[in-house]
């Protein structure tokens, strides 16, 4: 009885995790490189994937010499209709998501990097649960019927006292293509 409930626990997760990988995002501007998910500058260094369906994880990385500062208050997500969405990152508690976020610094040494993950605020809501209990939940960013629709992310970042805007905007499509 315990090997049943093992594997159908195991095939319900598994179905959860199909469902959720079954989209991805390419860049369509600036020009990717050939991974087409990766953008380089002479200063700048990023990487996107989507997480799930959820938010975009990200890999942003300095290749000055000088002190990069994302101020995550100026970041933003633009959803298939063009709506501005807020971001909340990591590190922040869902509790505190509608407070202000703090910048996130990255030392003046060419090649360091932090690694992150964002999500629209508006779409975080607390549910309650069996038993009398809440639980922090997040509802989709992008569904299946979003496929070769577009969301862009406005990533504005302060290198040396300096502000360069960088947009990046995403074609969503099937993982297969």
């Amino acid at each position: 009885m315990k090997k049943t409930l093992l594997v159908l626990l195991i095939f319900v997760m598994m179905q959860g995790v199909c469902v959720a990988a079954d989209l991805k995002i390419i860049m369509t501007e600036p020009e990717p490189q050939k991974d087409k998910i990766t953008f380089s500058d002479e200063k700048m260094s990023f990487v996107f994937a989507l997480e799930g369906k959820k938010g975009i994880n990200l890999r942003v990385k300095n290749l000055t010499n000088k002190v990069v500062k994302i101020d995550w208050e100026q970041v933003a997500l633009i959803d298939v209709k063009k709506n501005y969405r807020r971001i909340v990152h990591d590190g922040i508690l869902y509790k505190d998501r509608t407070e202000k976020q703090a910048p996130t610094t990255i030392p003046p040494i060419p090649g360091t990097a932090i690694s992150d993950n964002i999500a629209p605020v508006d779409l975080i809501f607390l549910k309650r649960i069996a038993f009398g209990g809440w639980q922090w939940r997040s509802k989709d960013f992008i569904s299946d019927e979003d496929e070769n629709k577009t969301i862009s992310v406005y990533f504005p970042i302060d290198i040396g006292g300096e502000v360069a805007n960088y947009t990046f905007n995403f074609k969503i499509i099937k993982e297969n293509q």
